[in-house]
């Protein structure tokens, strides 16, 4: 979220002429960086909101190699 905010306000600076990028003096190089940051901080977004999503049944190596049922090896029975 973070890097949106200051993403945004790089490309409005760098747009309007008021900020330029240290070491450069470039206004337009300063917004190519805020749409950088922008990008990087959607892709974050959208990365925690998978990992929230998946609550259902979790893979077998999440798991940690368990498995249920019949799918056990021959030498993993259950025992009575």
């Amino acid at each position: 979220m973070g890097n949106l905010i200051v993403g945004i306000i790089m490309i409005i600076g760098g747009l309007s002429g008021t900020m330029v990028m240290r070491g450069t003096n470039s206004p337009m190089g300063l917004a190519v960086f805020g749409v950088i940051l922008c990008i990087a901080g959607f892709t974050q977004m959208g990365g925690s909101k998978k990992k929230k999503k998946s609550r259902g049944r979790t893979s077998r190596i999440e798991r940690g190699g368990q498995e249920r049922g019949r799918n056990r090896g021959r030498g993993q029975r259950r025992r009575r």
